[in-house]
């Protein structure tokens, strides 16, 4: 059974925020979050889990309700440092799932 990451972010007056959680047989096995700048975007909770998941040996499903985010993985061609680095970690590792 693959492992289950959610991620979200959140953005409150000057303050911006990220968050993942991984589940696994219905119980959380790990619990990550952090305080991001304004300069970042929404799409970087979404690619730092992909990073941050990428060590693991076992499949996994990354469970977003960022559209933006998952869109900005699809093309080939990007400008965005960040996202070309997550489209390579994806393209490199097959066990890593979107959705």
């Amino acid at each position: 059974m693959p492992i289950k990451v959610y991620t979200d972010d959140s953005k409150i007056n000057d303050e911006m925020g990220s968050a993942m959680c991984s589940t696994a047989n219905e119980a959380i096995t790990k619990t990550w979050k952090t305080k991001l700048s304004l300069a970042n975007t929404v799409l970087q909770p979404e690619v730092l889990a992909i990073e941050w998941v990428n060590t693991a040996n076992v499949e996994i499903n990354i469970c977003s309700d960022s559209e933006s985010s998952l869109q900005a993985l699809k093309p080939f061609y990007v400008k965005s440092k960040i996202i070309q680095e997550a489209e390579i970690t994806l393209l490199g590792n097959g066990r890593i799932k979107l959705g």
